[in-house]
Formats: structure tokens, C-alpha cells, sequence
């Protein structure tokens, strides 16, 4: 009797693997997108007058307190330029969520980096681990001439804190930046983004211009908190 055995039995298909990988492909972003709706992002109340300044701003959700502030650059050829734009974020913890105390913060930090944007077009705030405080995605715009016409460029990065301090503890908030579109996602890009928050994740949306594509047709993307970058949106229409 022979006792060989038939290796060919741990043989995988190659179809078979390849339908796993597409599913994989598929589930991992619906199952970050059911996980982020079982989050609730505390409510934000914005404390100036909206209008007064669009460059500078503040909020206040519970014991924290947030605010942007945007010095446009300066171009080459006028006074004291060129001189990028920089955007300072503060980030407050006040000793409690009561009105009276809302002047007694317990630490306060402001991270300061370059941000190539003459205005905001909007903050949005996500509480993405649940901690209670948030993460902030601050998206600005600029216009920028052409021979032909004007040509509007998006700016958007994302300020999280890692390690939220006791008393007058270090703080440590990382940036990420949101302004990249991966390759194999921007095929017919042109500008005319959204980004906007849906339930708690942080969505990006464009119109598709490309030759052979349908009027209406748009990319949706999903942002990969963990990994770092755009994701395709698996309901989107391309």
C-alpha cells in the first residue's frame, strides 16, 4: 500500500486568494465606517461671533477649550514677504465645564506650523478615540493665478492630542496632513472638495472630470485614522 501523500491538497487556488483580498478590500472600510457610528462626538459651541474675524476663531466643548489662528502668507515682491502662512492651534483644559471657571484653564497649549492658506474654510472637530477630547481637521483654501484663470488650492490638516496632561504636564499633539490625494484615487481631480463629517467619520468628496466619466459621477473618500490616509468610500459612485 502507498503511503505517498498528495501535495497538490495544500495548493491554494489563486482565484481563491484573490477573492479574498477583494473582500478584505471591501469590509475594512465598512467595518471602520460601522465602528465610527457607534461614537459620539461631544457638541462643540464656537464662543466668537462668526464673522467677526474668519481668520480667528474659538470653541468650547465641556472642560476644553479649542481656537485657530490663521496669518496668511505673504507673497513674493510685497513688504516683508514672501513669508509662508502659519496656523496656531490652542488647545485648553479648564479646571471644570462650568461658565464661572472658563477663565481658570489648568494647562493650555498652542502648536504653531506652516499653512499654505489665505482663509479658513472650515474646522471640524471629531472625537475619534473617544476620550472626550477632540481632533481637530482645519481646511483652507487659496487662490492662485494663472495666465488663464484663478486656480483654488486645498489645505487641510488634522491636530490630535496624544497625551492630555495633568495639571502643568507636557503636552504632545501630533499633525497629520489631510491636503494628498492618493494616486489611484484622484483620477480626473480637479478641485470643487468637500470635506465634511458623517456621523463620526471624516469624509472627502470631488466632482470627477475625466474624459469617458458620467455628469454626476463623484469619488468619496473615508480618512484612515490609524493608517494615515484616504481611503475609497465603498459607497462611492467611481
Amino acid at each position: 500500500m502507498s503511503t505517498s501523500q498528495d501535495d497538490s491538497r495544500l495548493v491554494v487556488p489563486g482565484y481563491t486568494i484573490l477573492i479574498l483580498f477583494v473582500t478584505l478590500a471591501i469590509l475594512i472600510p465598512l467595518v471602520s465606517y460601522r465602528m465610527a457610528q457607534s461614537l459620539v462626538t461631544p457638541p462643540v459651541t464656537e464662543l466668537t461671533e462668526y464673522g467677526s474675524d474668519l481668520n480667528q476663531r474659538s470653541w468650547r466643548s465641556g472642560i476644553w477649550k479649542y481656537g485657530v489662528k490663521l496669518t496668511p502668507p505673504i507673497p513674493e515682491g510685497e513688504a516683508d514677504g514672501p513669508r509662508p502662512g502659519v496656523l496656531d492651534v490652542t488647545y485648553s483644559k479648564l479646571r471644570s465645564s462650568s461658565d464661572e471657571d472658563s477663565n481658570h484653564p489648568t494647562s493650555s497649549y498652542t502648536l504653531s506650523t506652516d499653512f499654505d492658506a489665505d482663509r479658513f474654510r472650515d474646522v471640524i472637530f471629531l472625537d475619534s478615540n473617544g476620550d472626550g477630547c477632540h481632533t481637530l481637521i482645519v481646511w483652507g483654501d487659496k487662490s492662485t493665478p494663472t495666465e488663464k484663470h484663478s486656480v483654488e488650492k486645498h489645505s487641510v490638516i488634522g491636530f490630535e492630542p496624544l497625551q492630555i496632561p495633568e495639571g502643568e504636564q507636557k503636552w504632545e499633539v501630533r499633525t497629520f496632513d489631510l491636503s494628498r490625494i492618493p494616486g489611484h484615487l484622484a483620477a480626473g481631480y480637479a478641485g470643487g472638495d468637500t470635506v465634511e463629517r458623517q456621523s463620526e467619520l471624516l469624509i472627502r468628496r470631488f466632482p470627477v472630470k475625466a474624459e469617458g466619466a458620467p455628469e454626476g459621477t463623484e469619488m468619496s473618500m473615508i480618512w484612515d485614522f490609524r493608517k494615515g490616509y484616504w481611503r475609497k468610500d465603498p459607497r462611492s459612485n467611481q
